[in-house]
């Protein structure tokens, strides 16, 4: 098993600073919000064999704080330009099928929208920009990192800084998203078995899907939440 951790940077100086793009660094927010990601990886024993970093202040810096709290030697951390200056997929894939096979992961700690990209590489069906702090894992069932395909990894893990306006948005999204599944299916099933009127069906519908959605969500545990913005949703970040 062979498991690829993406690490997108902390939330960093405004462009608007004036300072140049590479050597932004994250505020104190960023750096907080990146500690709380790496304890709770801690908390589930998950650490990098390997770490990689785009040099750019704001990824290295925030690639320190992971290794700080993961105890990663940050002397052996690796520092690969061209994750910030030319992030194409193949450029990731190439840099995890050169891996030596002793290690059994890798965390590539850079930006957006590549990371993201190179995740709904590996993973069909992912399509959502990485929040700022966000860690991602997708698994392989491989000994080799050449061996490593597009479309081959399994979501193993997820995790990013969720504020409570944030988790109020999921939650009205995966609202809406459950009420509209289950009203059709509600609905589909009562006219096929006729079992009351046209009209009360539809109102029974309704009703029956805005109280599962509801229950469903209140029910949801913080990392549903976020595995279903993540499989359901799609936006656009900076770099």
């Amino acid at each position: 098993m062979k498991t690829i951790f993406l690490c997108r940077h902390a939330q960093a100086v405004s462009k608007k600073k004036g300072i140049p793009d590479f050597e932004r660094s994250p505020v104190q927010k960023g750096i907080k919000e990146s500690t709380q990601v790496a304890r709770r990886l801690v908390k589930k024993k998950i650490a990098p064999a390997v770490m990689i970093s785009s040099p750019a202040n704001r990824a290295l810096e925030t690639a320190h704080v992971m290794a700080d709290v993961l105890e990663y030697p940050k002397q052996n951390i690796i520092l690969r330009p061209e994750i910030y200056e030319n992030p194409r997929n193949d450029l990731f894939l190439n840099i995890v099928r050169g891996l030596d096979d002793a290690a059994a992961s890798v965390m590539l700690v850079g930006h957006d929208p590549s990371l993201s990209e190179f995740a709904g590489l590996l993973l069909p069906g992912l399509s959502v920009a990485m929040p700022k702090s966000g860690v991602l894992a997708v698994g392989f069932e491989v000994d080799a990192w050449r061996d490593i395909k597009e479309s081959g990894g399994v979501l193993q893990y997820l995790d990013f800084p969720l504020r409570k306006n944030q988790k109020l948005q999921m939650e009205k999204a995966a609202f809406r998203e459950i009420e509209n599944k289950i009203t059709q299916q509600v609905e589909m099933l009562l006219r096929d078995f006729d079992v009351v009127a046209p009209e009360k069906t539809k109102k029974l519908a309704r009703t029956t899907g805005r109280e599962l959605a509801a229950r469903l969500v209140k029910a949801s545990k913080k990392k549903n939440l976020i595995r279903w913005h993540f499989t359901n949703a799609g936006s656009k970040t900076d770099k």
